[in-house]
């Protein structure tokens, strides 16, 4: 597998989708031929189950409490919460959320880059007093200066996304603290090697990560799932549970229940095509 892989960035740069494509395949391919569940390959599972959070769309602050009231009454307790840049709206979105759902629910924010550093920390600091978890990725991609400032001055855990694209990124945000935490996924980094890298590189400089939104087929995050399912340190709900919005999945074998995805008892990967 490591030739093909060497063989892939020698012939295209970037494509970390396409790559990640075969890569995970490679792998699934692997643990088949062997008999043993992916997660073997990887040293074998810590974790058998998942806590999923789930994602709100940016509405009303009112609107999207009715939707989180929703999947919480589904099993949900972990929710994203998206934002979008203005600062006492964005407050009430997730004070309306919380006085809503009350204590039990875990709450975090994804900001997508629409804040600038000083609005980000005016949010957090107004948002912590509900009991904010973490913040994803919010300020621009390439601002680094902005994103330690915030991660600097705000009691919230400052997690990069759009910035951590690839190793030599989560390498750089990591040596220079930039961030609090990372979100780690397969398919921007560019496979399960990739990401195992990157998880690597962040529990060497003690740096939180967690398996971010993996949107797509039951496939991609089953492969998501092995490998996280044999990673100690992975610190916070994950974000395998978005094949719910995909309509004709072609793929079963995990299913979220009562907010909770199951590591399958399968070979390979665990999921397998629906039968037409």
């Amino acid at each position: 597998m490591a030739s093909i892989r060497v063989t892939m960035d020698r012939a295209l740069s970037g494509n970390n989708q396409a790559k990640a494509a075969i890569d995970n395949a490679l792998f699934d391919l692997a643990a088949k031929s062997m008999n043993v569940p992916l997660h073997r390959l990887f040293g074998g599972a810590v974790r058998t189950e998942f806590p999923v959070l789930r994602i709100l769309a940016i509405k009303q602050p009112d609107e999207m409490a009715e939707q989180a009231q929703i999947l919480f009454d589904q099993g949900y307790r972990y929710f994203k919460i998206k934002v979008h840049g203005e600062v006492d709206l964005d407050i009430a979105r997730v004070a309306t959320i919380r006085k809503r759902l009350g204590d039990e629910a875990n709450l975090t924010v994804d900001a997508n880059q629409a804040y600038s550093p000083k609005d980000a920390i005016a949010a957090l600091n107004g948002m912590a007093e509900y009991r904010l978890d973490l913040v994803e990725q919010p300020v621009a991609i390439d601002d680094y200066k902005g994103m330690k400032l915030v991660t600097d001055s705000v009691p919230v855990t400052v997690e990069a996304d759009e910035s951590a694209g690839s190793i030599q990124e989560v390498a750089y945000l990591v040596e220079h603290r930039i961030v609090d935490a990372i979100s780690l996924k397969v398919a921007k980094l560019g496979g399960l090697w990739n990401t195992l890298t990157a998880a690597q590189i962040c529990k060497t400089g003690n740096i939180k990560y967690r398996f971010g939104a993996h949107v797509g087929s039951r496939l991609l995050n089953a492969h998501a799932m092995q490998l996280a399912a044999a990673l100690p340190e992975v610190w916070y709900a994950s974000e395998f549970g978005e094949f719910a919005r995909l309509l004709d999945d072609p793929f079963e074998g995990i299913d979220v229940e009562d907010g909770v995805i199951h590591l399958p008892d399968a070979i390979g990967a665990g999921v397998q095509p629906i039968a037409r």
